[in-house]
């Protein structure tokens, strides 16, 4: 989407939209995969629902958000915006998920149990 954004030449879109597409691509299964490794067996096809709901409705709800920002930022400052956000949620989510592998695994206190 950054490529799109500060794109100036409409080979650079199409090559920028190629790469957004190489990379949701690459996105979905892995995220579906990653998701199922951390799921019961029970709850899996409430997980894949969950997920793909939200993937699809993530395109409505994306032109009902974004049309604002783009009358007042124009289109090319709408993508930045969206760009910008994705970036935001990718660092969220590496954080995240960084901090919960280098947190040490709970254990109960034995101590406690024993009171």
């Amino acid at each position: 989407m950054l490529i799109v954004a500060l794109a100036q030449s409409f080979p650079v879109i199409i090559a920028g939209a190629v790469v957004f597409g190489f990379g949701i691509g690459w996105f979905v299964p892995n995220l579906m995969t990653a998701s199922m490794k951390n799921v019961p067996a029970s709850r899996q096809g409430r997980a894949v629902g969950l997920l793909k709901g939200v993937h699809l409705l993530a395109s409505p709800l994306g032109v009902v958000l974004v049309e604002p920002v783009t009358r007042v930022m124009g289109p090319q400052g709408a993508i930045l915006v969206v760009a910008l956000l994705s970036f935001a949620a990718l660092g969220v989510f590496v954080f995240r998920l960084v901090s919960r592998r280098a947190a040490p695994p709970m254990t109960p206190d034995p101590s406690i149990a024993t009171q």
